[in-house]
Order: C-alpha cells, then structure tokens, then sequence
C-alpha cells in the first residue's frame, strides 16, 4: 500500500505517520459480506446528506460500475455514522465526515481544504492494484476510534461461523 501526502500535512498520533500492514485483506470479500446489511444505496454523487446518527449506525453501499461512474463515488458535505462500502474509488471532498468503517476496492483520495475538512473517525480499509491507494490533500482529520468502529460492527447482523451440539 502507498499513502501520498501533497502539501505539508501535519499528523499527529503514535507514530504520527500513515501505517500500512503487510497482510492482504481481501476488501471485495468483506464488502460482499458486509453488503446484506446495506441501509442506503447510493447510485450517484452526494453533495450533502446525513446518513445514520449516533444512536444508529447504518450500512452505505455503493457501486461505482453499477450505473458507471468512472471518477468513482465523490462525497462531500456528508455526515455519517456505521459502514460504508464503496466498490471502485472513493473521492472525498470538504465537509465529510465519517464514524465508523470505510471500505474502498479502490484507492481513496481525501481533497479537504478550503473550508470545512474531512474527518474520519474509525478507519479506512482501501485496496487497489495501482500505486497510490490512498492520497491526503489539504486539511483533513484522520483518527483511528476503536469504540466508533465496534459501534459499526455491533450494526451488522449475527452470523453462526459454526456450531456444535452436546449431548
């Protein structure tokens, strides 16, 4: 994974710079099984819109070749709480701001600056084959909260993995 930082970005936290792990997560598996619980489906760009609240996290799917959006899924002014599940890019613009899990198949690109930032309160899983998969432009707000990404999970449906019965 690549993160790319343009301008002079301040990063605060222990380290205070981007992390990447050297395990592959498959991001398409976890959207798919992710995607059943989806509260909203987004079909185009959002301008503004709040989706869930603290009291209840929601799941946002989208799918940026269903209708085809080639930039990818641009969100700006938006407000949400829970998951949300991009399949293809992810551009994010001033005003955005997330609680919870952000799941990308392709790279993420956060364009703050010039007003209100972009803040993301969880964390963000995003996962292409190109060089870049995350870029940070101007001011945004990155800050991983565990209590926030245990609230999106709490949200999704239980799942039996497996079972066993005493006699």
């Amino acid at each position: 994974a690549t993160t790319t930082l343009n301008g002079s970005p301040t990063l605060s936290g222990s380290p205070s710079t981007p992390q990447h792990g050297t395990l592959d997560i498959d991001i398409q598996s976890l959207i798919d099984s992710l995607r059943p619980s989806t509260t909203t489906t987004l079909i185009e760009d959002q301008n503004s819109g709040t989706y869930g609240s603290t009291s209840n996290y929601v799941t946002v799917y989208t799918d940026t070749s269903d209708p085809v959006n080639n930039q990818g899924l641009k969100l700006q002014n938006v407000t949400g709480y829970g998951i949300l599940l991009v399949k293809g890019d992810l551009v994010l613009g001033g005003g955005f701001t997330w609680n919870g899990l952000i799941y990308a198949t392709g790279s993420v690109t956060l364009n703050g600056g010039g007003g209100p930032g972009i803040n993301v309160y969880g964390q963000i899983y995003a996962g292409t084959s190109s060089v870049t998969d995350v870029t940070i432009n101007g001011g945004n707000t990155l800050g991983y909260d565990s209590c926030k990404i245990k609230k999106a999970l709490a949200s999704q449906a239980f799942k039996v993995v497996s079972w066993k019965h005493d006699y």
